[in-house]
Parts: structure tokens; sequence; C-alpha cells
């Protein structure tokens, strides 16, 4: 049955990832332009740059443009080869079609580096109807992305340090440990003899995030602008979720990434949080060698997400499953106080459900009563299985609008996702996060779905957080770890009853009672003061 559309929104449609509508983009921006082979993602990997090399509106636009032209080239190809094919024939071109076209994709992404890449980091975990060719080739964003040679790295660091790195390091590697959207990551040895990584960020990175958020700013100001003048549904959903308030805060926290003081003073505040902590580990950042382009940390050594998902053993993937999440709620409901963005790439195991963390450049504050209320929804509505009570804290604590026309189980369905694994008292494992029945139902009923969008979208001060949430679903699901989720989080919310859950459990609660974090009182003045700059209210604009 053809998907019902209210709105110009195809509601029965599945929900589509960011990376099929860059690829649907980059084939409508392509013409009938000759057909061009590029290289793979594995072999523009070997290549190194001097930085970034597109660092202008302009030019980012006819970089995309062109990877546009080869992905159009390709599908036109594709087509004249399936009217020739069989059944059978025609299954290995979709196939190939769809690796070509995601290398060809992803390859640009690594160039390109920037907010692009940042997309599609984001989607390798969080997008669960991602193919598998693409998910394969996104991954490669995660850590193993193209990189700057080693005269341009120096080049970095004799700037933002006064000296060469072999002159003030005793040992100095030229060749990236790893490399990513903004930086890349060199092991080095300090003159008193301890091994330290050192993120250097690629000449050009600074101007090329800028252009890509300024480029999208732009879209966002002059659709605001334009719905504004009509009456029309769009203008609705834009009076009703004020896109650039959304916006504005990804803005906000995406261009900190750009200063690595920044990072250095998150990295040092999560440290002393989770000081002596018996599995969670974060590198120590020394200031006397970092700068706004360099930060250097002590060196963590261990395994890698994916040589984990695919070696390790049930028990071993699911302790490390557990020590992720329980950092990430101590984070966000104890510090108020989180990392937001929580790719595998970010991850060191070391087994036995040890765990270093490592990157803190996208770090982000919530206001204490959007904590508590959050907290307090997903107990009452999660956990208790209330959906009256749970939608009644949540609209009491600003998380969703009041919308009288929405059922109680549409609103539950919405505010439940992603967070279905703490409804169960039991060990079990994260489930994908699906899609919401009761929605198509409720538009099928009569609802009219742009009632629902707010109930959507979060107010601007959760909108890091819903990336950081959905992230640790997706780093979850992937490990296929297992635990009593419920347990662990109410240990964290300090609400659980009896003997802690499992050996982790335990072992946090013997460092709970020695030496409680510090920074607990600490974030939450700070966070008090900063909410007071302003909450989103539900109300149309104007």
């Amino acid at each position: 049955m053809a998907g019902r559309q209210v709105g110009g929104v195809d509601v029965s449609a599945g929900r589509r990832g960011l990376v099929a509508g860059l690829v649907a983009g980059l084939v409508a921006v392509a013409g009938a332009g000759a057909i061009s082979q590029v290289r793979s993602a594995q072999a523009r990997r070997k290549r190194k740059a001097s930085g970034v090399a597109q660092r202008t509106k302009l030019a980012r636009g006819l970089k995309t443009a062109s990877v546009g032209s080869k992905v159009g080239a390709t599908v036109a190809v594709d087509r004249v080869q399936r009217s020739f094919a069989g059944d059978e024939k025609k299954a290995e071109l979709d196939r190939r079609l769809e690796e070509k076209t995601a290398n060809q994709v992803v390859s640009a992404m690594a160039d390109m580096k920037g907010l692009l890449m940042k997309v599609g980091q984001m989607e390798s975990y969080t997008d669960d109807d991602l193919p598998e060719a693409w998910r394969a080739a996104l991954s490669t964003l995660q850590q193993d992305a193209t990189g700057m040679d080693g005269s341009a790295s120096a080049a970095v660091v004799e700037e933002e340090l006064g000296r060469p790195p072999n002159e003030i390091f005793a040992t100095w590697s030229d060749e990236p440990m790893a490399a990513a959207s903004v930086g890349q990551v060199h092991r080095a040895r300090t003159r008193d003899g301890r091994d330290v990584a050192v993120k250097v960020q690629y000449p050009g990175a600074s101007d090329a995030l800028r252009a890509d958020v300024g480029s999208i700013q732009a879209l966002v100001d002059t659709a605001t602008k334009m719905s504004a003048r009509q009456d029309t549904p769009t203008s609705e959903l834009f009076d009703t979720l004020d896109p650039s308030a959304l916006f504005g805060e990804f803005r906000d926290r995406l261009l900190e990434e750009l200063d690595y003081r920044t990072e250095l003073a998150n990295q040092q505040r999560l440290r002393a949080a989770f000081a002596g902590h018996p599995f969670i580990s974060i590198p120590e950042p020394i200031a006397s060698l970092s700068a706004g382009r360099v930060l250097t940390s002590s060196l963590a050594e261990g395994t890698r997400f994916d040589e984990v998902v695919a070696t390790w053993s049930q028990t071993e993937r699911s302790l490390a499953g557990e020590a992720i999440f329980r950092f990430a709620l101590r984070s966000i409901f104890e510090l108020r106080f989180f990392n937001g963005d929580p790719h595998p790439g970010n991850y060191i195991f070391h087994g036995g459900g040890r765990v270093s963390f490592l990157d803190f450049g996208l770090c982000s504050t919530l206001p204490p009563e959007l904590a508590d209320g959050l907290r307090r929804t997903l107990r009452r509505l999660v956990i208790d299985g209330d959906e009256t009570g749970g939608r009644r804290v949540a609209e009491e604590a600003g998380l969703i609008p009041r919308v009288p026309d929405a059922p109680d189980s549409v609103v539950a369905s919405l505010l439940r996702r992603g967070w279905d694994h703490l409804a169960l008292d039991a060990v079990g494992p994260v489930s994908p996060i699906g899609r919401a029945p009761e929605l198509q139902e409720a538009v099928e009923a009569g609802l009219d779905i742009r009632h629902l969008v707010p109930l959507m979208a979060p107010p601007p001060e959760l909108a890091v957080l819903k990336r950081a949430t959905e992230g640790l679903r997706g780093l979850l699901t992937r490990l296929g770890a297992e635990a009593n989720w419920q347990r662990a989080a109410l240990e964290v919310w300090g609400e659980a009853k009896g003997k802690p859950q499992g050996e982790l459990g335990q072992q946090e609660a013997a460092w709970r009672s020695s030496s409680a974090p510090a920074s607990a009182s600490a974030s939450a003045s700070e966070s008090a003061s900063e909410s007071a700059s302003g909450r989103r209210r539900w109300r149309r604009r104007g």
C-alpha cells in the first residue's frame, strides 16, 4: 500500500538515514556526466595531504557536486547494465552499485573532513536501516580517515608549541595512530619518559567546519524566513519547531571542538569526576604540551571496538557495554555534563569491563531541571509502565509540549524510543530503536502530524543529549551487550534496593562509598546558572 502523506510527509515510510538523504541529494545534483572511476576508500586513506583542501563554501560545494556527478554516472551505467541482465545478474549489479557508491561518497567525506564526515561517523553506528555496504564504508571514518603527511602535522605542532615535535618530545612518530574529522593522533614520548597521544588539528579544519556550519545555518535561516511569510503546513511546522534554536545548539557545540583548550578542560573535568574509578579510565591531559590546535594526553592502549565486536566473548562484550552505559548515565544524571560524540573510535577496551574513554571535544551541560525531569519520566513511564503519569511528568518538566489531541500511547511510544531496555528487570540485550507504529496509527485515525512533530524534536538543550543517547544505544546494540539495564540505571540514580547488580555494580558501589565524585555538586551549580540563560518554551513564535 502506498504511504500516506500528511503535510507533505510520508508517515508510513521507514526511517531514512542521513546518508540515504545525502546520496539522494548527490544523485539529484549529478547530470549526464562522463563515467569516472574513483579509488576505493582503502586506497584513498593511504594518500597523505597537507590538511583540508576544500576550505570555503564554494570549494566544498563544488566538491560535493563533483561527487554527485560521479555517483550519478555510476547509477546511470548500472541502469543500462540492468536492462540487459537476468535476475541473478541484477542482484549482483545491485550489490556492486551499493558498494561502489558507498565508497565514492565515503571517500569524499574522508577528504573533505568537517561536518560531512561527522555525519558519516554518526550514521555508521546509529542508523538501524543502514545497508551493510554503507556501514562498512562509513566505519572507516571512525579512526582511519585520510590523514595529513608528517611535515604538515609537525608544522602545526611548531606553530602552536613554539618548537618542532622532534625537539619537544623524546620520540615522535610521523605516521598517525588515527585520523578523524578535525584532527589526527600521533604517538610520542615525553622527555620524562611518558608515552603520550598527541592530537593535531588539520590545517584548514577550522575554515572547513565553519563553512559547513555556515552553509547549513543559511539554509535554516532562509527556510525559516520563507515559511514565516506563508500560510502552509510547512510554516506551521517551523512555528512549533523553531529550527534555528535547534541548530544553534549543535552549531555552538561543534565549533567548540576547534579549540583544543576547551577539550582539555572538558577532559580534566571528567577525569577528576571519575578519579579512582575501578573500570572507567580517562587519559590525563598534559596542559604544558597542549594549545589551541594540539592536545597531548597520556597514551591509552588496548583493543578497538571492531575487534571487540568480532572476537570477544559474550561475557566480555556485555561487561564492556555495561561500563559504557554506566559512564554515560552517571555523566548525564549525576554530573549533568556529558560527552555528545560517543562514536566507536572513542573507546579503548581492556577486558573485564575496563574501558578508557577518549575525545571530549563535543561535551554539553544539562540543566538540572531537564536532567531530573528526564530521570523521573523514564522511571515513571518506562520502569513503572505508567504512560499517563510519565507523559504528565515530561510535560511539566518541559521535555515535550502539551498536545491534547495526541493519545497517551503515541506520546509514550515517542518518549520511550531508545530507552526500552530499561523496562525489563532482568538481564537482556538492547534492541534496535525501530519504528513507532503508534504514530502511524494516530495519523491514520485522523490526528494531524503537524501536531506530533514537536513531540519528536527535543528542546535545544536536549539536542546534543539526543545524539549522545542514540549513539549509546547504537553502540550497545552492535556490541550485543546484555545486562540488567534497569538495575544499572536505578543504581546510578541512587534508587536501587538490595545488593548492587553484578560485578561492575559491586565495584562501582565500593568506589562511591569510598570517594564519591567531588565535582557532582559543582556541576549542579554550574548547570543551574547556565539553565537560567534561557529554556525553550513550547509556544508558537510571534
